[in-house]
């Protein structure tokens, strides 16, 4: 049976150490190859202009990606001294680490200081996000958002109404302003999955399919304070302050709106009509598998024990289960309601599924199915 323990300091460190050899030794030792061209060169020519509002590669506008990620490469440049290839991969680098400690901080709350710990191993060690940790671009960037997003729901989640959420669409906003509007997408998603879902299938069916229209909406309502109250009036509007400050800086010194547009083309347009990146429908049910690799062998089997109805020993955890399969299945299926598809997009995936297969190892051999013994074999 688990027990809800707390780990030690000390206990940290022994994954935040090895994650950070793996993330950050010899970082600069591969020449940059592929899109990292694109946050070096972009960061590159906005030293060499000043203009930090309007990227461009060899002078032409490139406004594919929000401004936050080039920033952070001019922030690593001042440790550096340049815009090399360790600058344009160290805010990817502690991205991945913060990543690490923040799904770890988030097992804590969930279950207890052993699946804690692992989680933040099988995070650390997973093959796609060692490679997109120790690689320039925003992926990452976006994960340890997103994570810091949910740690800070889990934290206030018993006084929804409370002022934090100034705080989690401020984080939300930040988020967005690295890759584009799945700060905002994901973790509200997953957040609002989430409550709707926490005491359970019967009780959702129950609560958006009996009664009157009222009666549902009211629920649903009561369900979403976080969302649902005063204060996120503020909230969003503080967000949406934050996230559109740069577009609109951007163009008051050069007059376009091409930052709104391509935020709009590249969110919008593409997740429903995919002018590029089209994948089959099924392309994620197996590029998980390498993407989570060595990891990803445990997977199916913990899928099917965290979905199979629990014992007593397991039962006082049962709200935990539901938040990780959630998060899991919410964003699984977002991606691939996706029009635009390709195999890096799952990455915000890999945390919730690190989780759940920490959770299926850290249970006793005794507590674990039939199905799932046969699956692990």
């Amino acid at each position: 049976m688990l027990r809800r323990t707390t780990a030690k300091p000390w206990q940290y460190l022994l994954v935040a150490v090895p994650a950070a050899l793996l993330f950050f030794v010899r970082l600069g030792s591969r020449a940059l190859w592929a899109s990292e061209f694109r946050w070096a060169e972009i960061s590159r020519e906005m030293a060499m202009t000043g203009n930090y509002f309007w990227p461009t590669i060899d002078g032409r506008p490139y406004y594919d990606k929000p401004l936050g990620t080039y920033w952070l490469v001019l922030a690593a440049s001042v440790f550096t001294g340049k815009v090399d290839e360790v600058a344009a991969r160290i805010p990817c680098a502690v991205a991945g680490l913060l990543a690490v400690l923040f799904l770890i901080f988030i097992a804590q709350r969930l279950y207890d200081a052993r699946t804690a710990l692992f989680s933040g191993l099988v995070l650390a060690t997973s093959f796609s996000f060692v490679f997109f940790s120790r690689h320039a671009s925003a992926d990452v960037e976006t994960v340890a958002g997103e994570l810091a997003a949910l740690l800070l729901f889990l934290k206030n989640e018993e006084r929804p109404a409370g002022w934090w959420v100034v705080g989690l669409w401020s984080l939300m906003a930040l988020t967005s302003l690295t890759k584009g509007l799945l700060g905002f997408a994901l973790p509200g998603l997953v957040i609002v999955s989430v409550s709707c879902l926490r005491t359970g299938w019967d009780d959702l069916r129950s609560g958006i399919s009996t009664g009157t229209l009222r009666r549902r909406l009211s629920w649903i309502v009561e369900r979403n304070r976080w969302l649902f109250n005063p204060r996120s009036l503020v909230a969003i509007a503080v967000g949406a302050f934050i996230y559109v400050i740069p577009f609109a800086i951007s163009q008051h010194q050069t007059g376009s709106y091409l930052g709104l547009y391509k935020v709009y083309r590249e969110n919008v347009v593409r997740f429903f009509h995919p002018f590029d990146h089209r994948g089959p429908v099924y392309l994620y049910l197996y590029v998980i598998f390498a993407l989570m690799a060595p990891w990803s062998l445990f997977l199916p089997a913990a899928l099917a024990e965290l979905h199979a109805p629990g014992g007593r020993d397991r039962a006082p955890l049962a709200s935990s289960d539901r938040f990780v399969l959630t998060w899991f299945w919410a964003t699984f299926i977002f991606f691939t309601l996706s029009g635009s598809r390709r195999s890096y997009y799952l990455l915000p995936i890999l945390p919730a599924g690190a989780l759940i297969v920490a959770r299926f190892l850290s249970l006793d051999d005794e507590m674990i199915s039939r199905l799932a013994r046969l699956l692990l074999k």
